[in-house]
């Protein structure tokens, strides 16, 4: 059983993640950024250029390193490119407050159903004991 529920999140939540990611993955388009990193406050900006025009986006993300002039990819909408993210495995496919949210919730309705199981109120206990299982007809 615990099989079975790991496979159905990991389903799950890959279908969720295709579908919900902005800029979108299918539409979106990719480009190369340079990474600037401040000294003073510690915050990255990546840098990029699309026609004549520099955006530059936050490139700071927990739990994701990144490194003065460094070269990464961004993924943008090619409407509206001051919406881009860097494109990146931890912060654009998977993000942590979606994995501890939906793990909690897939934690607590496990939980719930398995102590529902196991601890049946007194009527339903009374039911299963009264049950006598006649045998099914062969032909209706």
């Amino acid at each position: 059983m615990y099989k079975l529920l790991i496979i159905l999140y990991v389903v799950c939540y890959t279908c969720y993640i295709f579908y919900s990611r902005e800029p979108d993955y299918f539409d979106g388009e990719t480009t190369v950024a340079t990474i600037k990193v401040n000294l003073k406050t510690n915050e990255a900006q990546a840098i990029f250029v699309l026609k004549d025009s520099t955006y530059s986006i936050n490139a700071n993300y927990p739990l994701r390193s990144v490194n003065d002039l460094e070269k990464v990819q961004v993924i943008y909408k090619p409407n509206h490119p001051e919406t881009a993210v860097l494109y990146r495995f931890w912060g654009y496919w998977f993000k942590w407050d979606e994995l501890l949210v939906t793990s909690v919730v897939l934690l607590a309705l496990f939980y719930l159903s398995v102590s529902i199981t196991n601890n049946p109120s007194p009527e339903s206990l009374k039911e299963q004991q009264n049950y006598v299982e006649t045998p099914q007809r062969k032909y209706s």
